[in-house]
């Protein structure tokens, strides 16, 4: 008997939104309390030909995935991610000292930017101890307008609703397995001479890493052994 090795997957250790475009934006936050991804999926048919007790044929089409409708449910207020979701916009006024949002005008169609959603969570060994991570790539993400609740003495929760409707020809999700988690790099000279063979490194913003490697915000490099090399 061939057994499988299982991974006791634990924890959302980490979220990150990278917006797409020209000029692309990460962000990446760490109170996510829960992640619940839906397969969104045209339902196949199926149509048999019958005689009376008698099943002469079938035609079974199967479910084609579409995308996944994905629920996030953060612990803390930040507007900048709220405005991204939720589809409005968001200003300063007085120097900074007062900070606005706006959210869509009604009954008008809201321009919203997509982006790529990843998640990271945690294997642990029998000591508690983290071993590996996994990250769940969600791509053509776009929000929708979030829904919260305000009581006294609770904390402010945001819920949002995202969906995730990949192009034609796109993997709808994306899970990768590494040992341990990325660095995030906003300057060439934050990069290490000799980091361990498959460290990843991800650009916060649009830099020419090392080797004059271009990178975008959210953009990856990896170590394999000799060298960095661009995912």
């Amino acid at each position: 008997m061939n057994n499988i090795k299982g991974m006791p997957l634990v924890n959302i250790v980490a979220a990150e939104i990278i917006t797409e475009g020209d000029s692309p934006a990460l962000m990446c936050f760490e109170t996510a309390s829960s992640v619940t991804p839906e397969p969104f999926v045209s339902e196949g048919e199926e149509k048999e030909l019958r005689v009376k007790n008698q099943i002469l044929a079938q035609n079974c089409l199967e479910d084609i995935i579409k995308g996944y409708d994905i629920k996030l449910k953060d612990v803390v207020f930040r507007p900048e991610l709220f405005a991204l979701l939720d589809g409005g916009k968001s200003s300063e006024l007085y120097s900074g000292n007062v900070s606005r949002y706006a959210a869509p005008v009604a009954s008008q169609v809201s321009d919203r930017t997509r982006f790529t959603l990843r998640l990271y969570s945690e294997e642990k060994n029998g000591n508690g101890e983290p071993t590996s991570y996994c990250r769940f790539s969600f791509p053509q993400c776009v929000g929708t307008p979030a829904s919260f609740s305000l009581e006294d003495g609770s904390f402010f929760a945001p819920e949002y609703e995202i969906h995730s409707r990949p192009s034609s020809g796109q993997s709808a999700m994306l899970i990768e397995c590494m040992n341990s988690m990325p660095t995030y790099i906003s300057d060439a000279s934050d990069f290490p001479s000799s980091p361990e063979i498959g460290a990843e490194f991800i650009a916060t913003q649009a830099m020419s890493g090392v080797g004059g490697i271009e990178l975008k915000a959210g953009e990856s490099v990896y170590w394999d052994g000799s060298g960095y090399v661009k995912e």
